[in-house]
């Protein structure tokens, strides 16, 4: 008489389902914030949505320095700093992040540098009004 080696095997395509769902969740709650780790007090809009962002992240403090990504620039040497760049093909989009008390006048020149790079993908970031 013959006999059959039967072997037992758990079905695991549902913990891989599971484990996929939960790495599709991760990636993208984790994508839609955008934040460069710099501590800045963002203005509120009812224009701001949530959105997915792959640019760089230029952002003005509160005392009015400058940073590129992590990279501190002074306000004079930010022109020449961001046209390198993007002669350089390392800048084709921007996100600009500045505190809510930062001078208009700053963030209109940082505007203005930027565009006089010839980028024109830029985006402001601030983050979404209350309503009641």
């Amino acid at each position: 008489m013959r006999r059959l080696n039967l072997t037992s095997m758990p079905n695991l395509s549902s913990l891989v389902d599971v484990t996929l769902m939960l790495l599709a969740i991760f990636m993208i709650t984790s994508s839609v914030t955008v934040d460069s780790g710099l501590d800045v007090s963002l203005p509120k809009t009812s224009a701001a949505r949530s959105k997915e962002y792959s640019g760089e992240m230029i952002t003005i403090k509160k005392d009015g320095t400058i940073y590129i990504g992590y990279k501190k620039v002074t306000l004079e040497e930010f022109p020449r700093v961001v046209k390198s760049m993007h002669d350089a093909g390392k800048l084709s989009r921007v996100a600009l992040k500045a505190d809510r008390s930062v001078p208009y006048e700053t963030v209109i020149k940082v505007i203005g540098y930027i565009r006089e790079t010839g980028l024109d993908e830029l985006g402001l970031v601030a983050l979404p009004e209350e309503r009641r």
